[in-house]
């Protein structure tokens, strides 16, 4: 039972379990708590895909009930425009996501084969879809 306890809900699509144990860890590195505790439970294919955001959560008139890759193209479409990123800077998040899965001492995916530079050219070879041209 954890009444009058401090409970935080983390919704972070597939970083939602890493998200909720950083934020616990967080809190006891900064003194603030001597224990937490961190669960990660996701349940969007008992759903059928409607555990995802709706038009009430997104307000978007075109995708009422978009996927997930299809938010996370908005979200990347509009970083590239505040942010001024590239295809590439994103390359490279994927080149160090992978390499450190490639590193794991107890892999999902043994048949992966890591090389930077294939990886990416291979990203940078993907044809954009839905993503605005840039005016350069």
């Amino acid at each position: 039972r954890l009444g009058g306890k401090p409970i935080t809900r983390v919704e972070n699509y597939c970083a939602s379990g890493m998200d909720a144990f950083r934020n616990a860890c967080f809190g006891v590195a900064s003194g603030a708590y001597d224990v937490a505790l961190a669960c990660g439970v996701e349940k969007l294919m008992d759903e059928g895909g409607r555990g995802l955001p709706g038009t009430t959560v997104m307000g978007h008139p075109v995708l009422p009930r978009p996927s997930a890759p299809a938010m996370f193209c908005l979200l990347a479409t509009r970083s590239f425009h505040e942010f001024g990123w590239q295809k590439e800077d994103l390359a490279r998040v994927a080149v160090k996501n992978h390499e450190n899965g490639y590193y794991h001492p107890n892999p999902t995916n043994t048949a992966f084969a890591f090389s930077v530079g294939f990886f990416i050219a291979e990203i940078n070879n993907i044809k954009d879809i839905g993503v605005p041209r840039s005016p350069n």
